[in-house]
C-alpha cells in the first residue's frame, strides 16, 4: 500500500509517513494508482476489501489536519538537521563555528549521512555566494523553515551579510534559536537582537 502526498509523490505507508501528518487515524489510507489487486486491498489477517471509492470512481484523500503532534514532528527535523550537521563538522566534511552551540546533544552519524549534510551546506553556500556577487551584496535571503540553521551566523562571521537576512519558522523553532541567541555571546555578537 502507498499514500499519495499533498504535492502528488507516491510515499510508503510507513510510521514517518503517519508522523509527517500524511494519515490521519480513523480515515482509510488513499491507494497509490497501480497499488489495487484485483480490485482489493490485502490487510493484516488475511482478510481483504474493496477500498473506498469516491462517487466519481477516484479515491478521496482525507482533509489534511495540523495537530499538535504533527508541528513538534516537524520541530524535531529542525533538531536532528542540526545533529546531522554537527556530526559532520566534527568528522571534518565543512567547518561551522557555530553548530555546536544549537546541538544539546552529540551523535555520530553514518558516513553516508555526513556526505549528505557536507553537499547540502557546499551547495547552499555556492547559491548564496553567486547570488551576494551577483546583487553586489545588495540582496535579500529569506530562510523559510530554517531551522537550527547557521548560514546567516556564518555570513556574518565572513562579512559577506547581504542587506536582509530573514529567517522564518514555526514559534517554537524561533523560541528555541531566539533563546541560544540571547544566552550565548559568541552567537550574539553576529546579530542583532
Amino acid at each position: 500500500n502507498r499514500l499519495i502526498g499533498v504535492n502528488g509523490d507516491v510515499l510508503s505507508r510507513c510510521a514517518a509517513g503517519r508522523r509527517a501528518g500524511l494519515h490521519a487515524p480513523g480515515y482509510p489510507l488513499p491507494l497509490a494508482p497501480g497499488s489495487r489487486r484485483r480490485g482489493r486491498l490485502r490487510r493484516s489477517g488475511g482478510r481483504s476489501r474493496r477500498p473506498a471509492i469516491a462517487s466519481a470512481g477516484r479515491m478521496q484523500a482525507p482533509s489534511p489536519r495540523i495537530t499538535v503532534e504533527a508541528l513538534q514532528n516537524v520541530q524535531g527535523t529542525s533538531d536532528d538537521a542540526a545533529v546531522s550537521k554537527l556530526s559532520a563538522c566534527q568528522r571534518g566534511y565543512y567547518e561551522d563555528d557555530f553548530i555546536h552551540i544549537f546541538v544539546g546533544k552529540e551523535a555520530k552519524r553514518s558516513p553516508i549521512i555526513n556526505r549528505g549534510y557536507y553537499a547540502r551546506v557546499a551547495a547552499m553556500d555556492m547559491v548564496i555566494d553567486r547570488f551576494m556577487q551577483g546583487t553586489d551584496g545588495r540582496g535579500q535571503i529569506v530562510a523559510l523553515g530554517a531551522g537550527s540553521d547557521t548560514t546567516f551566523f556564518r555570513l556574518s562571521k565572513a562579512g559577506t551579510l547581504p542587506d536582509k537576512y530573514v529567517e522564518l519558522d514555526l514559534r517554537g523553532v524561533v523560541l528555541k534559536k531566539l533563546s541560544v541567541l540571547l544566552t550565548h555571546v559568541e552567537v550574539r555578537e553576529h546579530a542583532a537582537v
